[in-house]
């Protein structure tokens, strides 16, 4: 069944308001009459003349008191028909004015259209997908409606260039009154922005001719930042005496796009010196040891070294006059042995369910860490030679 519609919005002049501003009669089949009332409200604070210019196309009449006065705040209506013998669309215009013919005239014009039963495809035309990682693929949603009175099919073309866009189905049939939800898929191969226009065509109907759609393909990056919020890329955690601990905040900083989960694990650079009787990697710790950050946000993370206590002091060192005299107590003095390690954390970025490869995005940080020794020797005097 044929269908009367017509644009919500009011056209307003100077003195009068015209509803509506766009006046549509959709599904029309021939043989059919079809009709559509307008109103013009008199919004001055004095009488105003108005007089009706009905459509060109004899299919189209209109009833209405012509020519006549409207006092303040009064209403004129006016009745537009449709019947036509021919299955063709119309597109013609009402005129009202506004006035006297001897003096000035406010002319306010109406698009007018008749059309036959068709699909009709209502969609958006730009469609973003803000900053994608690259080298993966991300999806978008769009919502097809048919507003129309017949089913039809409606096509989109794949995008040309060095960044693909895509309309998954590219090709498929909506029916009159419904919606179908449809995929953009897009695949970030290159870095930087990326634009495109998809070509649309509707096959029984009418719809836009493009949609367009943009995106723009960064890095996805996570950071290690100190406790003043500079980039940290190695920490060095000083001196640590034997028995004692020593703790270190950082900041694990997802600066990406998209959420993510890591991992840290700990690896002993093979050109470091070991520390005798121990694992080198033994007394480095960090807590927690994985996570998951979303988009912007960021995590503490302690880095602790807790070297071991110091050897047992060596006994049945001999010590002689002179020696005993410059060693207070009968001891020697301190020595210090420094022992270089380095440690590698690596933070493993796991891929997301859009990533496209599956080879995950490492960054490592190194911890250069040096463990002190102090060892104090206290003699045991040898008993004396036999005479």
């Amino acid at each position: 069944m044929a269908s009367t519609a017509a644009n919500p919005l009011a056209a307003y002049g100077q003195f009068v308001k015209v509803e509506p501003a766009v006046a549509h009669f959709r599904g029309v089949e021939p043989g059919q009459r079809h009709v559509l009332t307008f109103t013009v409200n008199n919004t001055s604070m004095r009488g105003r003349r108005v007089r009706f210019v009905p459509p060109r196309s004899p299919a189209f009449t209109l009833r209405v008191d012509n020519d006549v006065e409207i006092a303040p705040g009064m209403k004129l209506r006016a009745d537009l028909y449709f019947e036509s013998d021919q299955a063709v669309d119309f597109h013609d215009q009402l005129v009202v004015l506004v006035g006297r013919s001897e003096g000035e005239m406010e002319q306010i014009t109406v698009p007018v259209s008749a059309l036959q039963p068709c699909a009709r495809m209502e969609l958006e035309t730009s469609l973003t997908f803000g900053k994608v990682v690259h080298q993966t693929s991300v999806t978008r949603q769009l919502i097809v409606r048919n507003t129309g009175e017949r089913p039809g099919t409606i096509n989109f073309a794949p995008s040309t260039g060095a960044n693909k866009f895509n309309v998954q189905p590219a090709s498929g049939v909506v029916d009159a009154g419904k919606e179908r939800r449809l995929k953009v898929e897009f695949e970030a191969d290159h870095l930087g922005r990326a634009e495109a226009e998809l070509a649309v065509t509707v096959d029984g109907g009418s719809g836009p001719e493009l949609l367009r759609v943009g995106a723009d393909v960064v890095v996805q990056t996570l950071e290690l930042r100190g406790e003043d919020g500079a980039p940290l890329t190695s920490l060095d955690l000083g001196p640590v005496y034997c028995g004692l601990r020593k703790a270190v905040k950082v900041h694990v900083v997802n600066s990406g796009p998209t959420p993510v989960n890591f991992s840290m694990s700990k690896v002993v650079n093979a050109d470091a010196a070991p520390v005798e009787g121990e694992d080198a990697a033994g007394p480095i710790f960090v807590s927690p040891l994985m996570g998951a950050l979303a988009a912007g946000a960021s995590m503490e993370i302690s880095a602790i070294f807790a070297p071991p206590k110091a050897p047992r002091p060596a006994k049945g060192y001999v010590a002689t006059a002179s020696e005993a005299e410059s060693d207070e107590k009968f001891g020697r003095k301190a020595h210090t042995t420094e022992y270089g390690i380095e440690v590698t954390f690596t933070l493993t970025l796991h891929p997301t369910p859009y990533t496209l490869h599956p080879t995950p995005y490492t960054y490592t940080l190194h911890l250069h860490l040096h463990l002190h020794l102090h060892l104090h020797l206290h003699p045991d005097p040898a008993p004396a030679p036999a005479p």
